[in-house]
């Protein structure tokens, strides 16, 4: 198996003391182009489809825990402010969730060129993207925020990566220890593209867990006004959303960890959990069922049709059966257990 990501981790050995998304347009550049060279690939990309990246990020399924990552991002007053003042955010709060999906599709499933691509488009975009705090943010967050920020970028990328592992274990399948840890490694990668080295993220998927439950237990979450304008227009308080408001609601009660949910004033009755778990159990049973063509996501699928070109065989097309669903390899590659059945493991 060819192990891009081990490959493009070791291979990088940042030693400077700025992380990337720190350094000046010149820096980044060169960054990216030392990025560029760690691809073993390129036509491939940094991941291909042994890696459980592609596993994880072709599954439609996903978009469920769209939402839940969203109002985590948001939740912080200086994520919230940066959207709120240098984006139609609050008119358009779901173009923001469309433009994060294309990033990330785009990344995973695209070539070495496109990947580095998004990259540049970002940084480039989170340069502009800095300012003043409102006047009622608590004093501990300090008086700006800034997109490029470490910190920023490393809680923003956290809830993606748990939101994601939630995200499957609630709607897809069980997940076990080793499909966890190839998950956080295969993250780390992710992050290089933001500007986010392995060196101020936990070292692995327990030590992520640990820290990202006493990172909920962070007493400023929508801790300004700001944020929780933001986070209203996301469950529906604007004019066009607002016959949906009652389903984001309940969405966001269900979904979300119980620190950030009580933060939004969010209750969770017993019809709401009732209603949940059917709607779970409901998806769980009815996905494996699914044609490839709705099921997986049409990057997935045109990262499908590109590979053969490059020389990386595909498995037959997913299809409606436990065994299609789950087979993506190289010829040279043991076959991969079916996501569709049973717990999802990742193989060496």
């Amino acid at each position: 198996m060819l192990d891009i990501a081990t490959a493009v981790l070791n291979g990088l050995d940042w030693q400077d003391e700025r992380e990337p998304c720190q350094l000046d347009d010149d820096g980044f550049g060169s960054y990216l182009a030392r990025l560029r060279s760690l691809c073993p690939r390129p036509e491939v990309g940094f991941f291909g489809p042994e890696s459980v990246a592609w596993q994880v990020n072709r599954e439609a399924a996903l978009y469920l825990g769209g939402l839940r990552a969203l109002l985590m991002q948001v939740a912080h007053p200086a994520v919230a402010e940066g959207v709120l003042q240098h984006s139609r955010f609050v008119r358009d709060p779901f173009g923001r969730a469309w433009n994060t999906f294309v990033a990330v599709q785009t990344i995973i499933f695209g070539t070495a060129d496109e990947a580095i691509q998004v990259a540049w488009e970002v940084f480039r975009r989170h340069r502009r993207v800095r300012g003043p705090m409102p006047p009622d943010c608590p004093a501990e967050l300090g008086r700006s925020y800034d997109a490029a920020d470490p910190e920023l970028i490393l809680w923003v990328h956290a809830t993606l990566i748990e939101s994601a592992a939630w995200t499957l274990e609630h709607f897809v399948a069980p997940l076990d220890d080793g499909f966890k840890h190839r998950l956080y490694v295969e993250g780390q990668v992710f992050a290089l593209f933001f500007g986010l080295t392995p060196r101020r993220q936990p070292p692995d998927w327990r030590s992520f867990v640990a820290w990202f439950r006493r990172r909920l237990d962070w007493p400023w979450w929508f801790g300004t006004e700001g944020s929780r304008r933001v986070a209203a227009a996301l469950l529906g308080d604007i004019w066009w959303a607002r016959p949906l408001k009652p389903a984001l609601r309940f969405w966001a009660a269900c979904t979300l960890p119980p620190q950030i949910r009580d933060k939004l004033g969010l209750r969770t009755p017993a019809g709401y959990t009732h209603a949940f778990h059917a709607a779970t159990r409901a998806i769980r049973s009815q996905l494996p069922a699914l044609p490839g063509l709705l099921r997986y996501t049409p990057f997935y699928h045109r990262a499908r049709r590109r590979l053969p070109a490059a020389g990386v065989a595909m498995a037959s097309a997913p299809g409606a059966t436990a065994a299609a669903a789950g087979a993506i390899r190289r010829t040279t590659a043991p076959r991969s257990r079916s996501m569709a059945s049973g717990p999802i493991s990742a193989e060496k």
